[in-house]
């Protein structure tokens, strides 16, 4: 959701650690959902922060996973804002692998369908 030219309300799902892709679409339909509906008025887009595990990331691009993700998005009236990378959980993976995985996912999540500009890449477990 634009406030503005620069700024999103968004939603992140850093408060809800899930370390596989379906664990993940759990929680953005669980908890995201009823946070859009109670603060988005007038069908506005909904900014979404996604955390994704190395795990999760890896399975979204997996098979038919990344179409559906973004379908489920459009379907939702929300869009992708930022990605936060996870990539040292259950299971350890190089910097470089991860930051690809994210890099390919924000790209893919920006070209389906109306994107508000300004996405970006955090990844605070890297530092």
């Amino acid at each position: 959701m634009h406030l503005d030219h620069q700024h999103h309300l968004a939603y992140c799902t850093n408060i809800h650690p899930a370390e596989s892709w379906v664990e993940t679409l759990g929680v953005l339909q669980e908890h995201t959902l009823k946070v859009r509906d109670k603060v988005v008025q007038n069908d506005e887009p909904y900014a979404i922060g996604l955390r994704l595990s190395a795990l999760a990331a890896r399975e979204l691009l997996e098979d038919d996973n990344l179409p559906r993700f973004q379908d489920w998005l459009a379907d939702q009236n929300c869009y992708v804002f930022t990605i936060n990378g996870f990539p040292y959980g259950a299971e350890k993976v190089d910097t470089e692998e991860a930051s690809f995985m994210c890099n390919t996912l924000l790209l893919s999540t920006k070209t389906a369908g109306k994107r508000p500009g300004n996405c970006g890449i955090s990844s605070p477990s890297w530092m």
